[in-house]
């Protein structure tokens, strides 16, 4: 056999063999991949029960979880991802795409078609539970899996068991195949050694020597890999040793880890605690076993819990393995931390399996963090805010900071800082001595303050101080500068003003007529500078006194009220004003008049004073006539005063009489002819009364003893208690008066009753007494407030009288006079009435006008401020009701007066007035009588020979502890005219004072307002009438038949006009009827007359129910009205 026919022959051999055994190896790997496609399947399908299961558990934790009010927000990511990997795989194993039976086998295809269900219930149950993790939801998904779990499971067992046999059936296919091909490769192999081999093998003798030789190599070769074995081997050690090492290391590393200052720990996939470090426990004040059953969200601060776990989040979406993170935790001992920590997160896949964390404590580093920043805010705001301008350089001397106020300051542009700028901005005169000397101060590292100019066009030439200092490091090296500027053209223009007043001081002391001194602020008051003027004023040189003290010319006795008074109250640095006497250079004495005030140095400490004094001596004689005249005027006007009261006193006395007695005969039914000579007679006697008033008043206001009043009252009553009484006077002439009241005005004011009515009563006397018969008189009162509490009362009484002159108005204010000559002579009067008016008016802060037309009538008007007053102030006293009236009995009363005819007098209407009157003759006989009988009064005389009435009230005041004696009433009466009579009254024990002659209505009311008060409980007083026509009839029974007659028939009229008004529906008839008779209703009820004017607003409208109240209530006045003058009727005859 030759070569080349063995080569075929072995190459046939080699291909038969290798393709034998290459489809043997494709055959049993066939068979084995479709083994280990057989198992991955079965273990797919027990990893599904698996999965399952898995899932199971995790929806009985959630379900527990949220049952105690927890969220496991890490085990329901845990049951998503579950979850989706177990549909994952059960799509891909119906699918086939595993490579396995599936859809190529119809059991187990049929069988995971049964399956399928169960999956989608169980996933689509438990997606809800991780979409909406509440206690509904997780209940319904443990339902949903507890219905389908076990099916699932069964139906899984017959798929894997399905699997199973079909995977058997294979194998034992494959091994028949396999054993068919082992026989066919043994049969090949037979022929191919008979009719290849054999004959190849007898070829192959003669290689054999080849062999022989290449085995030789390859025992070279194999000795050779024993060395390279050995080798392997030493290689090996080396590998052992460096474990050993890593071992070491890894020893090594836990100990620094153990020992390590900072916090270290590992979080496992659930992202709960699965090892910390010493350190760990040691801060959060937790054990290793506690942290273990814990999150690490737990220890995370509430505030922060939502940042720290949205941040985490946020890492494992975008797969950040290293994070950093600071925040505050909450230890066990409740004292928060803040920690700074370093995370490595470890992926698998999708999925973080571990997480390595190294915190550490920065609550220090926070803390220092806050202050820097608020050191900085502080810097910030105290640069920005700062009255002086802040400025930092390098230490080349370049501006790395400049604040607002340096701008400001300089005038310049904020957004020009360049150096050349600012040098440019200097005022040229210091320009070139400012840079060099900042420049030496940069170069040397110093401090350096300067004064200079800057000169901008927004701000002109400005001032400047500047400041500039070094900052050194702690190595006192210079590492920069810090500057401020501030404004100082105030100070320098201040101490411009300074030198130039300096200047003109000097200038002033030495041409001033008036005596300039300067001293110092010790206690002996150095003299340090005086005026020229010194030479003229005391004879001296100034060179004589320059250094001497200010008190050593000063007399004796002035000398040490200066000392005492003057100079502490100079030294306190408070400016004094004096005068005093000073011996000039040749002996005489010199009034003088100084004013001091201190002067201080720029701290505001004193430390001199100044003086400027003149020569008053003449006026200081001048002042000393004038108050030798004063005197010799007090005298005069004392005498005058005693001379009024004396002769007032001497008048009054018999005026009582002719006054009394002329009013007891009028209401004593005298004939026809006798009533018009007593009326003469009364009015005669009152007008005097009138004059002698009102010079007494006049005297009073002149020398200034008037005081007035601040008390509440009752303004509209008293204005119409006022009306009453003045409108009988003006009935009498045939004048009607009536009153307007506002009712914006207020009701109870603060002022002084008496002169306000002092002044109404003057003006509406004057325009009664000017006003010709059928005229009227209006008093009107407005008001406008003021402020809260305060009001502008306006007062105008207005006459259709004669009027005055243009010219006569300002006559008529003036002392003793009248608008003419003719009107005294024919109407009467002093000319006191309006000037006493208007001094009134003036002390009340208050001014009078006058408007008026000669023929056509005058209004005199006024406005008095008057505060609003307590609203519970008592009512004004009507002066119209009678004593017996007010109390209802007998009562005692005591009248202490020596002169018989004032017995006589004021008897006769205490016992008209149902009053049972004692008589005392003086004050001692009073008090003996008052200790022996029970008053309800005492009228008190003041002047009495034995005991005057001031010393017998006060003794009587003084009488035991008997309340009786200290609160029976006493009433002054006298007819002095003395000034500070009633104050020293009242001081004596007095409640009252009246002067005598009195009105008998005066007297009447006066004595109602005491006795009243004294009634006692329980007490049935006398029913009071509504009206009183004594008042208007003065005791003429005839004519007071005739007037209650006439008023019954009006008031019967006025009702009988209602009726018609109301049925002919015609307002008209009433108005007419109550506009008739509203001149004669007035004498009755003043409430009543404000009813009828009332009904005539409301008369229009009857059906309303206010008219009908107010109806009413007219019926049942103008009923008892009526009975009360029809029994008027029968009690007078």
């Amino acid at each position: 056999m030759n070569t080349r026919s063995l080569k075929a022959q072995y190459v046939l051999f080699i291909t038969t063999v290798v393709l034998t055994i290459v489809i043997s190896q494709v055959i049993i790997q066939y068979d084995l991949n479709q083994q280990n496609d057989d198992a991955n399947l079965i273990n797919i399908a027990g990893r599904q029960r698996m999965l399952s299961q898995r899932i199971s558990k995790r929806v009985l934790y959630t379900y527990n979880a949220i049952k105690n009010g927890q969220t496991d927000q890490a085990g329901l990511d845990t049951l998503k991802k579950l979850v989706k990997e177990w549909q994952h795989v059960h799509s891909q194993l119906v699918n086939g795409e595993l490579g396995g039976p599936g859809r190529n086998s119809a059991a187990i295809d049929s069988l995971l078609r049964i399956i399928s269900p169960h999956v989608s219930a169980m996933a689509k149950a438990c997606n809800q539970l991780t979409g909406y993790p509440d206690l509904a939801t997780a209940t319904q998904t443990v339902e949903v899996v507890s219905q389908h779990e076990l099916d699932f499971l069964y139906t899984m067992e017959r798929t894997v068991a399905t699997y199973q046999h079909e995977a058997e059936e294979k194998l034992h296919n494959m091994k028949n195949i396999e054993l068919a091909l082992a026989v066919a490769c043994v049969i090949v192999l037979l022929l191919e050694f008979i009719f290849i081999f054999s004959p190849m093998v007898k070829g192959l003798k003669g290689t054999n020597m080849e062999l022989a030789h290449a085995n030789q190599e390859l025992s070279t070769m194999n000795e050779e890999l024993q060395a390279t074995g050995e080798e392997l081997r030493s290689n090996l050690d080396y590998v052992n040793a460096l474990h050993e090492k890593i071992e070491v290391r890894e020893r090594q590393f836990r100990e620094v880890v153990e020992r390590a200052t900072d916090m270290i720990y590992e979080l496992d996939e659930n992202g709960k605690f699965s090892y910390v470090n010493p350190v760990m426990e040691s801060i959060c004040g937790y054990s290793k076993e506690a942290l273990a059953d814990k999150y690490y969200w737990d220890l995370v601060h509430p505030d922060h819990r939502h940042r720290v776990v949205s941040f985490y989040k946020q890492q494992l979406a975008s797969k950040t393995e290293v994070s950093y993170l600071e925040f505050a935790i909450t230890p066990a001992n409740g004292s928060d931390l803040w920690v700074g920590q370093n995370v490595r997160m470890f992926f698998r896949d999708e999925w973080v399996f571990k997480v390595n964390v190294v915190a550490r404590d920065i609550t220090a580093l926070v803390q220092a963090r806050e202050a820097l920043q608020a050191s900085e805010t502080l810097f910030r705001s105290l640069t920005e805010n700062a009255s002086v301008g802040i400025y930092q350089l390098n230490k080349e001397g370049k501006a790395t900071f400049i604040n607002r106020k340096w701008f400001e300051i300089v005038g310049l542009d904020p957004e020009n800082t360049s150096v050349e700028a600012r040098q440019q901005a200097v005022y040229k005169d210091d320009r070139e001595k400012v840079i060099e000397l900042w420049n030496h101060a940069i170069r040397a590292g110093s401090s350096v303050s300067l004064e200079f100019r800057f000169s901008t066009p927004a701000k002109g030439i400005t001032w400047i101080s500047n400041q500039l200092h070094p900052i050194r490091n702690k190595d006192n090296q210079v590492t920069g500068f810090i500057g401020t500027v501030s404004d100082i053209t105030p100070l320098k223009e201040a101490v411009r003003k300074a030198e130039e007043s300096e200047q003109l001081y000097r200038l002033i002391s030495t041409n001033s007529k008036d005596l300039i001194s300067l001293y110092n602020a010790g206690t002996d008051a150095k003299r340090i500078f005086i005026s020229p003027s010194v030479k003229e004023i005391l004879g001296y040189e100034p060179e004589e006194l320059v250094g001497k003290s200010a008190f050593d010319l000063i007399e004796p006795e002035d000398r040490k009220k200066m000392l005492e008074e003057v100079h502490p109250k100079t030294m306190s640095g408070i400016p004094a004003r004096a005068e005093y006497r000073m011996r000039k250079k040749d002996g005489n004495l010199i009034w003088l008049e100084s004013n001091s005030h201190p002067y201080f140095d720029e701290d505001g400490v004193m430390i001199g004073f100044q003086t400027s004094a003149r020569d008053i001596t003449e006026r200081k004689a001048a002042e000393l006539a004038l108050r030798e005249a004063k005197e010799r005027a007090e005298e005069a006007t004392l005498a005058k005063s005693q001379f009024l009261s004396m002769m007032s006193h001497e008048i009054r006395t018999p005026m009582n009489a002719i006054v009394g007695i002329t009013n007891l005969l009028l209401i004593e039914n005298p004939r026809t002819d006798q009533q018009e000579n007593l009326r003469l007679l009364k009015f005669s006697g009152e007008n005097l009364l009138t004059i002698i008033n009102d010079i007494l008043d006049f005297s009073k206001i002149e020398a200034g003893k008037i005081s007035l009043e601040h008390i509440d009252f009752n303004l509209p009553e008293f204005l119409e208690n006022m009306q009453q009484v003045l409108d009988q006077r003006a009935r009498e002439k045939g004048v009607s008066l009536s009153l307007s009241y506002s009712k914006t005005a207020p009701t109870v004011v603060k002022g002084d009753q008496v002169r306000i009515g002092q002044i109404i009563t003057n003006l509406i006397g004057n325009a009664i007494k000017f006003t010709e018969s059928n005229g009227s008189v209006i008093l009107s009162v407005t008001s406008e407030p003021v402020d809260a509490h305060k009001h502008a009362v306006n007062f105008s009484i207005k006459d259709t009288g004669i009027g005055i002159a243009p010219e006569k108005v300002k006559r008529i204010f003036e002392s003793f006079a009248q608008a003419n000559s003719d009107t005294t002579r024919k109407f009467g009067g002093t000319g006191l009435g309006l000037s006493i008016t208007k001094k009134l008016l003036t002390l009340m802060g208050g001014e009078i006008e006058v408007i008026s037309t000669p023929g056509v009538g005058s209004e005199f008007k006024f406005t008095l401020l008057l505060e609003e007053g307590d609203i519970k102030a008592p009512a004004v006293q009507k002066k119209f009701e009678t004593v017996s009236s007010t109390i209802g009995r007998k009562a005692k009363v005591l009248l202490v007066e020596d002169n018989r005819v004032n017995q006589i007098v004021a008897s006769n209407f205490l016992r008209k007035w149902g009053l049972d009157v004692d008589f005392a003759n003086h004050g001692k006989e009073a008090l003996e009588m008052v200790k022996n009988k029970s008053y309800q009064l005492i009228l008190m005389d003041l002047q009495m020979p034995e005991m005057d009435g001031y010393e017998a009230s006060r003794k009587i005041r003084e009488i035991d502890d008997d309340p009786y004696f200290k609160e029976i009433p006493i009433i002054a009466l006298t007819a002095s005219a003395m000034i500070d009579i009633r104050e020293k009254a009242i001081l004596s024990g007095m409640n009252d004072f009246i002067s005598k002659p009195f009105l008998p209505e005066e007297l009447q009311s006066r004595i109602a307002q005491y006795i009243d008060a004294l009634q006692p409980q329980g007490a049935e007083p006398t029913p009071k009438k509504t009206f009183n026509l004594d008042l208007y009839t003065e005791g003429d029974k005839e004519f007071k038949r005739e007037l209650a007659g006439l008023l019954i028939k009006n008031l019967q009229e006025l009702q009988q006009a209602l009726g018609d008004a109301l049925r002919q529906k015609d307002p008209e008839i009433y108005r007419k009827a109550a506009h008739k008779i509203k001149p004669t209703i007035s004498m009755l009820d003043k409430t009543f007359l404000l009813l009828v004017e009332e009904i005539k607003e409301l008369v229009a409208g009857n059906g309303a129910a206010s008219f009908e109240k107010k109806k009413q209530e007219f019926t049942g006045i103008t009923e008892k009205l009526i009975r009360e003058l029809q029994d008027d009727i029968k009690t007078t005859f």
